[in-house]
């Protein structure tokens, strides 16, 4: 087994059992499976403190004298930052093109805008493939408010499709922050969409919620998000590790 670190002498004669413990049980071997891992090694002949990476599962594990464990984290376990991007003084913004991936099947998109109003604005996104926004009449979403003082309920739309997905109405002199779930953009399926928005004036602020889906079952690498003012911020997409 595997002997700790040593410091070769120019001139020392390599022995076998040097290489085997020195080199051979402790060099990180890779292979496609769990299952070629054991038919090229030998269930019998795993020794504690070897280590592996499988590319199935893109995984470094190492053997802890029972089994193989996990020793590093992968892709597949929490949120990947895919793409921070910052605006001003504009109407809409677009993500970059392939910003969603085959990597991941659902994302979460903050932005942050946290400028007053100088006037009642509506927030929406549309869809976006190889450089083209998705305007037609293919979004079918509705959402409700709650207020600081009052409860209120409004069916925007009351399901209606229109063409774009509806996620903010800011009032006069009013900052808002959004926490966007996009679900299967990139999939050829339907993409579906759930939001949350608080807006403060200063005094109250309001909750806001959002949800909706395609009514086209299409691959989209991007998106674009709208105002009806320009507005200054930020946004950040993230990706969700399978």
């Amino acid at each position: 087994m595997g002997s700790g670190y040593r410091v070769f002498t120019a001139g020392e004669v390599l022995t076998a059992s040097n290489v085997q413990n020195y080199l051979q049980d402790q060099v990180v071997m890779t292979f496609a499976g769990s299952a070629a891992r054991s038919s090229a090694i030998g269930t019998a002949n795993f020794e504690e403190g070897m280590t592996s990476y499988l590319t199935d599962t893109d995984k470094m594990e190492v053997y802890n004298g029972t089994n193989w464990v996990s020793v590093a984290p992968t892709t597949s376990q929490g949120l990947t930052l895919i793409n921070t991007t910052s605006f001003s003084g504009v109407a809409s913004v677009s993500l970059p093109t392939d910003t969603f991936t085959s990597t991941y099947n659902n994302y979460q998109i903050i932005f942050n805008i946290p400028t007053l109003a100088t006037a009642a604005t509506l927030s929406t996104f549309r869809l976006r493939a190889a450089g083209v926004d998705n305007s037609s009449n293919n979004y079918r979403w509705r959402g409700n408010e709650q207020g600081s003082n009052t409860l209120t309920y409004s069916g925007f739309n009351d399901g209606g499709i229109t063409s774009s997905f509806r996620i903010a109405y800011m009032e006069n002199t009013q900052t808002h922050v959004n926490n966007l779930y996009l679900f299967n953009p990139k999939a050829t399926t339907t993409t579906s969409f759930y939001s949350q928005t608080v807006r403060f004036d200063g005094t109250n602020h309001f909750m806001e919620f959002d949800s909706g889906a395609t009514t086209v079952t299409t691959s989209y690498d991007s998106a674009t998000f709208l105002w009806t003012n320009n507005q200054t911020g930020s946004l950040s997409v993230y990706g969700f590790n399978r």
